[in-house]
């Protein structure tokens, strides 16, 4: 969903969706770049995929001791 409303896609959630409380694993923020880095858009789309992950609270995956 993330790349979908970063990339306007037409199957991107609806605003209301944006104003939820979301929370991701760290990955988002990996898969973001990755695809925004490949599609070499990080000049065009850079302010927007730091504005969009940040509205979203990231969890660190850890292994269980």
């Amino acid at each position: 969903m993330a790349l979908a409303e970063l990339l306007a896609d037409d199957r991107r959630p609806g605003e209301g969706f944006w104003n939820e409380t979301l929370v991701s694993s760290r990955l988002l923020e990996y898969d973001v770049w990755i695809r925004v880095h490949a599609r070499k858009l990080a000049h065009s789309h850079g302010d927007a995929a730091r504005a969009l992950v940040g509205r979203v609270a990231l969890l660190e995956l850890v292994s269980p001791c």
